[in-house]
């Protein structure tokens, strides 16, 4: 199982694009988000925006086999085409420990 995270910094006037594309993942777009997490085969990703000495990074963490997204889905599009666009540079992480309760 492979594990993906680390920080996209990115251009600060797309913070607002992001915050409103992570609602429509989490609302009305999320039974297609889901169908790409199981063609992707991931268990889970995640996303969340972070400020560093006033730069805004985008902290990412999936978790998974991470299969190539199928990029004829629109949700797809969309969600390159704003990285794309909003990206400064990535910078990857490395998983030092991970711990679940499986309670």
């Amino acid at each position: 199982m492979n594990t993906h995270l680390g920080l996209i910094e990115i251009k600060p006037e797309f913070v607002q694009r992001w915050k409103e594309w992570g609602s429509k993942l989490m609302g009305e777009l999320k039974e297609e988000a889901l169908i790409t997490l199981k063609e992707e085969q991931l268990l889970q990703e995640h996303m969340f925006l972070v400020e560093i000495e006033s730069k805004q990074y985008l902290g990412f963490f999936s978790e998974g086999k991470s299969m190539p997204a199928n990029m004829e889905r629109l949700i797809n599009k969309l969600h390159r085409k704003l990285l794309d666009e909003s990206r400064v540079r990535r910078i990857e992480g490395t998983l030092l420990y991970s711990i679940k309760n499986n309670e």
